[in-house]
């Protein structure tokens, strides 16, 4: 049962029968003294929704049918309130649930006044163009669709222009686009939000078959371009350039053999030529053009891109880049570029750099120094760093001389701590990591608000690296005492001791821990330490990064040993007498033990 609460409005959505002497439906339980929705469903479940209303339209009612089954809806038609009435079928959604969708066709069949707004919510949303091609074909016809008669495309349209948001990605949509291809007006003169990704297909599904879906109302286009004749991606940039002025999100990606010079100018074309863009993601390296047009662009909001790695734009040095930027996102191996992009007064709340290089402990400090001489005019809130060399595979014996240069330290991050607010904060780092509880602590106390902590690290040279500090479990319980909010933590540890801990709480909020590089010599302690202060943990990962060459077997005993922690932590989750046993078979080892010594 959906039920709708406001400061006047209640009313209650309930299960229904047929009438059998009627096409109309009667209820199955009235509710006095509200009025009901009626359908033949009865999977909806239980919701609350607080609606605001003072926005609603009151005066323009929808049709009402139902006064001859309930006199009531005469007096009481809250329902019949267009605003309230889509309001309730939003939460529907039928594009991932079957239930929802056959409730929402048992309500378009109603009654007349149902019909329309349930249509409109049904097909508003679609990840195939196969309900459309079952209008005119079976089931068994949807992957070889052939083209509509004009009759068929009158029944097409009927449903077409009420698709608000696509996701194409199968073999039956592009081939329905195929056939639809030589109609002259647009397919879906309604879409909003397109998604193209057909690049996991078989068949070859050309860039150009888009076209009939970009309709002057688009607002949101996520594409993965395949095609690999340039020739056709740059006339599809230089012809269809978004089609129109109210396009705010753009999302392009590209696959192998698609990118080339001469489709990055085309997109840098096509890019330049919106002014009302809020969200940009671009898969590709932008040239010089597009960078120094989105850094001034005033309505943009959110940017990811990849910049080239010899970019010089020439800014001026008196303007705000970015001025209007949240959520800010650079990938590229020129950190120099970086830092000159950023600047006092920027507003973003979110930032993340993908660094696709080796990136020393040195390095990562004057970029951290340079957020923190950003004013606190939009405070951090989110902090991501990827700073790992994929493509360069160093030696064991390089990557150990060469250690002390590239470990995250303290003093590397102690820059970060004027960072009251943050809220996120996920550093991967493809070297060393090393830090003590006492350490972890100090940082801990200086994001109160803090929600995800992760710090995911290689070794950095052969394991393990007793050379670096690592928290201990003690460690870890003095980082999420300190941010109560934590839910995710990332923390390389040394378990190899279980400390007694004495008036602490048990941290309920924790839901997953990961402990990459860690040792660990036993895992019954280690479990019951985990279970005791962790009891709502569901997620427990440690992974070891092995290095090619290499056999080391005391790593293969610590990764054993984490499934046995594992093991051991479902086993005291369901109480079994399986985990009591092996208590008991632990401990007669050590008296045995015991009595050799």
């Amino acid at each position: 049962m959906l039920t709708i609460l406001s400061s006047s409005l209640v009313f209650r959505l309930t299960t229904a029968q047929k009438h059998p002497s009627s096409s109309l439906v009667r209820p199955a339980v009235l509710s006095a003294p509200y009025p009901s929705i009626y359908f033949t469903n009865s999977c909806i479940r239980y919701t609350r929704l607080d609606v605001d209303t003072s926005i609603l339209n009151t005066r323009k009612l929808l049709p009402s049918t139902m006064s001859a089954i309930d006199q009531r809806v005469e007096t009481c038609n809250a329902l019949m309130v267009p605003d309230l009435f889509y309001t309730v079928l939003d939460r529907f959604h039928p594009e991932f649930d079957p239930m929802e969708r056959q409730a929402l066709v048992a309500l378009a069949q109603t009654c007349s006044a149902f019909s329309e707004p349930a249509l409109d919510r049904l097909w508003r949303k679609l990840r195939s163009l196969e309900p459309l091609i079952r209008c005119y074909t079976t089931a068994d016809q949807v992957d070889n669709a052939i083209t509509p008669t004009a009759s068929e495309f009158t029944v097409i349209d009927r449903y077409a222009c009420r698709i608000r948001e696509l996701v194409i990605n199968d073999s039956a949509s592009v081939c329905f686009l195929q056939c639809t291809s030589m109609r002259a007006s647009c397919l879906l003169p309604n879409l909003m939000a397109l998604e193209w990704n057909p690049s996991h297909l078989p068949a070859h599904a050309p860039v150009i078959l888009i076209q009939k879906l970009l309709s002057p109302t688009l607002v949101s286009l996520k594409a993965t371009l395949t095609e690999a004749d340039v020739a056709t991606i740059i006339s599809f940039f230089d012809n269809y350039p978004f089609l129109g002025r109210n396009l705010r999100s753009v999302e392009i990606w590209f696959s192998d053999g698609a990118h080339s010079a001469a489709t990055a100018q085309a997109l840098s074309r096509a890019i330049c030529s919106q002014k009302a863009l809020e969200k940009a993601r671009l898969g590709s390296p932008i040239d010089d053009v597009t960078l120094r047009y989105l850094s001034a662009l005033p309505t943009l909001k959110v940017l990811r891109v990849s910049l080239a790695e010899h970019a010089t734009p020439s800014f001026s040095p008196t303007g705000l880049l970015f001025c209007s930027v949240e959520e800010l996102e650079f990938t590229t191996t020129d950190l120099d570029l970086v830092t000159n992009l950023l600047q006092p007064d920027q507003t973003f709340h979110s930032f993340c750099l993908n660094y696709r290089a080796r990136l020393t402990s040195k390095a990562a400090g004057t970029l951290f120094n340079v957020l923190t001489s950003r004013s606190n005019t939009k405070p951090l809130q989110q902090l991501t760093l990827s700073a790992q060399d994929l493509t360069h595979p160093l030696s064991v014996d390089q990557m150990t001389t060469e250690a002390p240069r590239y470990r995250l330290t303290y003093d590397t991050l102690t820059p970060l701590m004027v960072f009251g607010s943050l809220r996120c904060l996920q550093i991967t780092w493809g070297e060393q990591i090393s830090l003590d509880d006492d350490e972890v602590a100090n940082l801990a106390r200086s994001w109160p608000l803090l929600q995800t902590c992760h710090f995911n690290c290689d070794r950095g040279g052969e394991y393990p690296p007793f050379l670096v500090k690592y928290p201990t479990l003690r460690g870890l319980l003095s980082l999420v005492t300190s941010c109560p909010e934590l839910e995710s933590v990332c923390l390389p540890i040394d378990a190899t001791h279980v400390p007694e801990i004495e008036e602490v709480e048990p941290c309920p909020h924790i839901e997953c821990l990961f402990f990459p590089e860690s040792p660990i010599d036993e895992a019954l302690p280690v479990a019951e330490f985990l279970f005791q202060y962790f009891p709502c943990m569901t997620i427990l990962d440690a992974t070891f990064k092995r290095m090619p060459g290499t056999i080391d077997e005391r790593m293969w005993a610590y990764e054993r040993a984490w499934a046995q922690v594992d093991i051991y932590l479902d086993e005291l989750h369901t109480g079994s007498d399986a985990f009591e046993l092996a208590s008991i078979y632990s401990d007669d080892e050590d008296d045995v033990d015991d009595n050799d010594n």
